[in-house]
């Protein structure tokens, strides 16, 4: 059997965005508390190194995400993750006066563009 490797490994380019975007936060607010709402990428080992740097998962299999979203206090700083979000977490974020920084991935970010406006027009 032969086995290739298929170059480069690691993370897609979301997924290091994200990363960086989350660093960058801890980084501009060093002594605060930091949120990420769901889980910034599907990597349980990378969520569980981000945990040890101090960051707080909200996690959607404890609660529903709006839930813990509406739960944090005017101020409260929140990533929001590679994976988008319903536009309603945009407005709750506003409203509560949140500082938010939002990973979701370019391509995600796309998409989801794509299908509202076909939504709109009513092809999907």
């Amino acid at each position: 059997m032969e086995i290739a490797l298929v170059r480069p490994l690691g993370y897609c380019m979301g997924v290091n965005a994200a990363f960086s975007l989350a660093y960058a936060a801890k980084k501009e607010h060093p002594e605060e508390k930091i949120h990420l709402l769901g889980l910034l990428v599907h990597n349980e080992d990378a969520m569980a190194t981000l945990e040890r740097l101090g960051f707080i998962v909200l996690d959607e299999r404890q609660a529903p995400l709006q839930e813990q979203l509406e739960g944090l206090n005017r101020g409260d700083i929140v990533v929001f993750s590679a994976h988008g979000h319903p536009e309603s977490f945009d407005e709750v974020a506003k409203k509560k006066g949140l500082i938010v920084y939002d990973a979701t991935c370019t391509f995600v970010k796309e998409n989801l563009s794509f299908a509202r406006a076909n939504k709109e027009k009513g092809i999907i």
